[in-house]
């Protein structure tokens, strides 16, 4: 299994490069991200993700791991296969992509080649809740008000007692701009009276 590259680019097309490792050419797919890294003759590092098939074996190239980890989770639906999450990738970027699924914008996943309304149905059911991945949490998109640190205090809190991120988020999302100088206590507190009013925890 191949889990990184570090060559020199001697082609590059679109969404592929060719990767030159010690004479070997290797032909990586990559986001438009990493490819953004890439110009030819200089030395690059690629994440990879090998990918076999029937047909074949084929890489795929990221920027970062949380771009690595993103894909292997688009990859892990229904219906999505390594070229439509590379499309999903690109178009909006793992820190977009988060916000949508948070947000539960199917308009916005719409947004990426290959998505259609009920495929980005298909994607916020099923990773909605599965967004809290330690590796991806400092990428996850909070925004200006959720990003303070007591607020993600409050929102782990609120996952380590079973509450879904994506339902807890709203909330204290809301409490935080509510009360800009409350303690964790007073935000906990309230965040959990206003969830325990709307929905229960999954245990």
């Amino acid at each position: 299994m191949i889990v990184h590259l570090k060559g020199t680019v001697v082609a590059q097309k679109e969404d592929t490069l060719i990767l030159d490792v010690y004479g070997v050419g290797h032909k990586v797919t990559c986001t438009r991200q990493m490819m953004e890294n890439a110009v030819l003759g200089t030395t690059l590092f690629v994440l990879t993700e090998m990918i076999i098939r029937e047909d074949g074996w084929f890489l795929y190239g990221f920027a970062d791991e949380n771009e690595r980890e993103t894909f292997r989770l688009l990859t892990s639906v229904q219906g999505i296969g390594p070229k439509v999450a590379l499309m999903i990738l690109s178009a909006l970027g793992v820190q977009r992509f988060y916000e949508a699924l948070f947000h539960q914008e199917s308009a916005v996943l719409c947004q990426a080649e290959g998505v259609g309304p009920k495929l980005a149905r298909r994607l916020i059911n099923e990773l909605k809740d599965k967004c809290a991945l330690p590796n991806l949490s400092s990428t996850i998109a909070l925004d200006t008000q959720t990003s303070r640190p007591v607020l993600q205090d409050v929102l782990s809190a609120l996952s380590n007692l079973g509450y879904k991120r994506a339902e807890a988020f709203e909330v204290v999302r809301q409490a935080g701009a509510e009360s800009q100088q409350a303690s964790f206590e007073e935000l906990f507190r309230e965040s959990l009276k206003r969830l325990s009013q709307s929905i229960t925890p999954d245990v």
